[in-house]
């Protein structure tokens, strides 16, 4: 709700964003840190548009003895309330029916290494659900509702990631890998007097550098992923590198893939029970 003020404020959102969120599920590590959490919510129009988009959020990670479970992954659907009536059983809110729109993992939960699919967080996918709230994808639309930008920001705050960095949840757990300019790129950006916009401005307006030390800062895979579809990459942000082996200390050609040898279960087998027992409790309570 903080957010939506500051966006209204700022005049960044010109309607209401209608929604209905949800903790619908929450584990705990020792009553104080989430070891699993699964969001969900409804973003309805704000005309008289009979659509609404279903949102879900899902979080998990747990360290073990040698290994680390992670894995986190947001899915939406779309509803058109002209297709189908209220006893049709594909309203229910557990159902399948939801399309990826992001995730991360560790595939390989020995050696830790993020497995980013951003491929359909794109272009398409984002006017397709403007389309659905907003009955159009036109500039005229954007200018008189919200930017393509502040319009994922808005969807993703809808499922929980309402941190502005788009790096951690609600309870201030990390989605996995951030990028870093490193020493020789910082010297580059200071050489050229990049502006920077530092934590302490109000205004979020980009401001002349001090040091090198200023371009000390983190890109989350997600938030570059919003920039680059919303086409607002920053002078920073365009240098964003993603996760290679070399990255995590592995030779290039290391093989990074886990074998299945019996071992508990990981984050997708989690999520995918988690999704099985809810459905089972929504149908013994519509029996």
């Amino acid at each position: 709700k903080a957010n939506i003020d500051t966006y209204k404020s700022k005049d960044l959102l010109k309607v209401e964003w209608q929604w209905t969120p949800m903790v619908d599920h929450t584990v705990w590590e020792d009553m104080d840190e989430l070891r699993t959490g699964h969001y969900s919510s409804h973003v309805w129009s704000p005309y008289v548009i009979p659509r609404a988009i279903q949102l879900k959020h899902f979080f998990h990670c747990r360290a073990r003895y040698s290994t680390i479970e992670f894995g986190t992954q947001w899915t939406y659907r779309i509803l058109d309330f002209n297709e189908f009536s209220g006893s049709d059983s594909t309203t229910d809110i557990y159902d399948d029916g939801h399309t990826e729109l992001c995730s991360n993992c560790y595939e390989d939960e020995e050696r830790r290494v993020d497995t980013i699919d951003v491929s359909n967080l794109n272009i398409c996918t984002v006017d397709q659900l403007r389309s659905t709230l907003y009955g159009s994808t036109s500039m005229a639309s954007k200018e008189a509702t919200c930017s393509d930008q502040w319009f994922l920001h808005l969807l993703f705050g809808s499922m929980g990631t309402v941190d502005p960095d788009l790096a951690m949840d609600l309870f201030r757990n990390s989605y996995g890998y951030a990028w870093q300019p490193d020493d020789k790129l910082r010297e580059q950006f200071f050489a050229d007097k990049v502006p920077v916009v530092r934590e302490e401005s109000e205004d979020d307006k980009p401001t002349a550098p001090k040091s090198v030390y200023d371009y000390c800062v983190y890109t989350s895979w997600l938030k570059h992923r919003v920039l680059e579809v919303s086409n607002t990459l920053g002078p920073i942000e365009r240098y964003y590198k993603p996760p290679t082996a070399e990255y995590y200390g592995f030779p290039e050609d290391s093989d990074s893939s886990r074998e299945e040898d019996g071992e508990e279960l990981g984050w997708e087998e989690l999520l995918q029970s988690h999704l099985n027992s809810k459905q089972q409790e929504g149908t013994t309570t519509r029996k």
